[in-house]
Formats: C-alpha cells, structure tokens, sequence
C-alpha cells in the first residue's frame, strides 16, 4: 500500500539541483504549508506551519531545474506538490538517527508566478505532462460594461 497526498505549500528555500553518481538529476526542496488551529491553553486561532521535504527525479526534475534557472520557481513559490510518502531517517547534531516522513514528487504544479508571468504560453503544456504552470488561467477581459438598468433585480 502506498500513501498518496497532494500538498499545497510555499518555497522555504530555493530548490537545490544535484546529481547522482551516475549523472541523473535530483531536485530536493523544502515546502512550508500552513493552517489554522486552536490553541488549547489559551483558544485563540493560532498560525501553524508544517514543512515537508519534497524530493523529484527525471524528466520532472529537468523541467523544475529549468524553471529555477529561469527565476520562475524560487523561494516563495507556491507550489502544488501531488507524490508519495516514503520513511526515512537522518542523522541529528548529537549523531542519533532520527526518523523522517519525506515526499517523492510525481508531478509538480507551479501554483503562481513570482513576476505575474505565465510559465509556459497557452497549448504548451498537454494533460498528460508532468511540467510546472500556472495553475489558475487567466480569465478574459469583459468585452462590454453591463447596464444596471438591464440586470433582472
């Protein structure tokens, strides 16, 4: 059984682009998501953060490498983050393994653009490729003003 989630979160950092021993590349970043819940001392609404390790491999990891090179995917970037939950465990400042939930990306959404520009032109981008776009489309201008006397109310 495999643990799927989709998360919604911002760039903590930049993404950090590396290679494997045999030349393939990797792109490791670090997502903040946050929300809201009740403090139960005090019951007041408080901000809560929770960060996630996101891992991509391949061809998903060359399109976001890209997307960095061009400054369109940097810290602050609100992402959209649909993989796996995979466990792991590092090694903390005292020398103790300490265990650790990390997210290996399928696809990778770029929610926003940091400049207000589109990241990829319009058709691009088919349903079935795993690239980073701006997820929400621009809506088309009003072509005319409504009349209020013509509104039903």
């Amino acid at each position: 059984m495999v643990a799927k989630l989709t998360l919604v979160g911002n760039l903590g950092v930049d993404p950090e682009v590396r290679y494997t021993a045999d030349g393939k590349i990797v792109v490791s970043c670090r997502l903040a998501s946050s929300y809201r819940k009740r403090d139960a001392a005090t019951r007041d609404w408080v901000e809560a953060t929770n960060w996630y390790r996101v891992t991509v491999f391949g061809r998903l990891a060359e399109r976001l490498s890209e997307q960095a090179s061009a400054g369109r995917l940097a810290k602050g970037s609100r992402l959209i983050v649909f993989g796996r939950l995979e466990a792991t465990a590092y090694m903390d400042r005292n020398n103790q393994p300490q265990p650790s939930l990390d997210v290996i990306a399928d696809d990778v959404l770029l929610a926003d653009s940091r400049r207000g520009e589109s990241d990829s032109a319009p058709g691009e981008a088919d349903s079935g490729a795993s690239a980073p776009f701006q997820a929400q489309p621009r809506r088309p201008a009003p072509t005319e003003a409504a009349d209020l006397e013509d509104l039903p109310f």
